[in-house]
């Protein structure tokens, strides 16, 4: 699941590029990523923050 969940991430950060948007899909990926990498067991509860 979580695989598919961050493909998906990846794949709109892109389709936000596309749009002109790169630099804040890059962010939010990059911030998404970072934290789930950091500390995934303390940042679960703020995950839905991030993706909102």
């Amino acid at each position: 699941m979580k695989k598919i969940s961050s493909f998906l991430i990846i794949l709109a950060g892109v389709f936000w590029g596309s749009q002109g948007i790169f630099v804040n899909g890059l962010g939010e990926i990059f911030s998404i990523v970072v934290l789930n990498a950091k500390m995934p067991m303390k940042r679960k509860t703020a995950k839905p923050a991030v993706l909102r």
